[in-house]
């Protein structure tokens, strides 16, 4: 019985969570942080990630490597190598 109120009272603060997130930060942003937690919830960290975040992703490695790396060590972010295989089949017109 205790298991089971733990579990809805966890439910309902994340959907809590959620909710002040799209409430309060930029789109983009709010998906980015809903994606994360999403991964952060999987048993494997590994493996699918959706296209938005390798895209941002790539658009903070793009800017700076530097930040990149810093990045990656607060979320959990594609690896360098998947970085650049998404920016080769990318077609970018400058």
């Amino acid at each position: 019985m205790k298991k089971t109120t733990a579990m809805a009272s966890k439910a309902s603060d994340m959907a809590l969570l959620h909710s002040l997130i799209e409430k309060f930060l930029p789109t983009q942003t709010a998906t980015f942080i809903n994606s994360q937690f999403k991964i952060h919830c999987k048993a494997s960290k590994k493996g699918y990630k959706c296209l938005q975040d390798k895209l941002f992703a790539l658009s903070v490695f793009y800017h700076s490597r530097k930040v990149y790396i810093l990045v990656q060590k607060l979320f959990i972010l594609s690896s360098k190598t998947t970085i650049l295989i998404v920016l080769q089949k990318t077609d970018i017109y400058l």
